[in-house]
């Protein structure tokens, strides 16, 4: 005989996770402007800085490459990737990822000699970061820049941009 059950109930509980960054600075004195890139779904900060670096000028800029908060394996190399994302628990992802990117441009702007131009870049699904941390992250943004991602609709519901 089955012992009857109450229906599961979903719960959930804030949890600190760290994240992580590269930089790559100018050798030139400052102030500089500040480029700040999120890479897309399944990759990683590193070759994201390595296509920042390609960009004409980007040596007169302190670049930052921003790496996802949710890392995993990728399935052919075993690479440690990211994605920035999933549809569970989305709303409280994006709320997480906004203060993320704020506490990054925060520490480099104490950390570095930077001036007041700020410019997001974001490719895939890091275009979606980008427009919200254009939009909510709480710093003057100067540009922003988007390779292969629309804008996401949590901003297109009249949220600011």
């Amino acid at each position: 005989m089955m012992t009857q059950r109450t229906p599961s109930t979903e719960h959930t509980i804030a949890a600190s996770t760290q994240g992580r960054y590269l930089i790559s600075c100018p050798t030139s004195q400052g102030p500089h402007p500040l480029l700040v890139g999120f890479h897309g779904y399944g990759e990683q900060a590193e070759t994201h800085l390595a296509e920042l670096q390609r960009l004409p000028g980007a040596e007169h800029w302190l670049l930052a490459s921003v790496q996802g908060l949710h890392w995993f394996y990728s399935s052919k190399q075993q690479l440690v990737v990211a994605s920035w994302m999933t549809r569970l628990g989305r709303e409280q992802a994006i709320l997480d990822n906004i203060q993320y990117v704020d506490d990054v441009v925060r520490k480099l702007q104490q950390e570095f000699n930077v001036n007041n131009h700020l410019v997001y870049v974001g490719f895939s699904q890091g275009a979606a970061m980008a427009y919200r941390a254009a939009a909510k992250a709480g710093h003057a943004c100067s540009g922003l820049i988007v390779l292969g991602g629309d804008l996401p609709n949590d901003l297109k519901e009249g949220g600011p941009l």
